[in-house]
């Protein structure tokens, strides 16, 4: 169905995963385009949809006891404080955990809060296409860098090529399985998005970056 031909709906906001790679793509203003699967539930975002990024964290907040686990162990839970992320290690994360203390605990990216999140992207268009027959340009759009002997991804010689197209492809099937010479699946959906904002949260604990 033509998307000039979808009902018009107020902007929404969607969550999307980012890999930490792609998270320093988007800081670095390299990434402007993102894939996602035909099936993913992106594949309905349209153009004016904010997606808000979530990415691996650390929350902080304090450990303490809380009774005995089915084995005897003591078992500890974790009470947020405040609204304050970090994006990378913390030094104190485990000795809080074990000291009963204050400090941070690692989060996957499916928990991020919006709080916490940090880059906004606003939908600018939506395309499908099979994945092969991305295009230089928009391969260099993904978030890729020139190196010495093409592109690279990350700055990763496993995600490196000839071109920035090579590259991709490594990088893609680093995250998903790999893409049959049939070209089968045959479409994906494709979000060119635009960095709209990045902010970060500094209450109490400035976000590290």
């Amino acid at each position: 169905m033509p998307l000039d031909s979808v009902t018009p709906r107020p902007p929404k906001d969607i969550p999307i995963i980012f890999s930490k790679a792609m998270v320093r793509a988007q800081l670095a203003d390299l990434k402007t385009q993102t894939r996602r699967l035909e099936t993913s539930p992106l594949a309905k975002v349209r153009p004016g949809d904010r997606l808000w990024v979530r990415e691996n964290h650390w929350l902080f907040g304090r450990w303490r006891e809380d009774g005995k686990t089915g084995t005897g162990r003591v078992r500890r839970v974790f009470d947020k404080i405040g609204q304050t992320a970090t994006f990378e290690k913390p030094g104190n994360d485990n000795m809080a955990y074990w000291g009963g203390g204050t400090g941070f605990t690692w989060k996957p990216a499916m928990h991020m809060p919006r709080w916490a999140s940090r880059i906004t992207l606003v939908v600018e268009d939506v395309r499908f296409q099979r994945l092969q027959d991305i295009i230089e340009e928009d391969a260099r759009a993904e978030g890729a860098e020139p190196c010495a002997n093409g592109w690279w991804f990350d700055r990763s010689p496993i995600l490196a090529g000839c071109d920035a197209r090579g590259a991709f492809y490594c990088l893609w099937n680093s995250l998903h399985v790999r893409v049959r010479g049939d070209g089968r699946p045959s479409r994906r959906d494709v979000l060119r998005a635009r960095r709209s904002s990045c902010t970060r949260s500094d209450v109490g604990h400035p976000a590290q970056g």
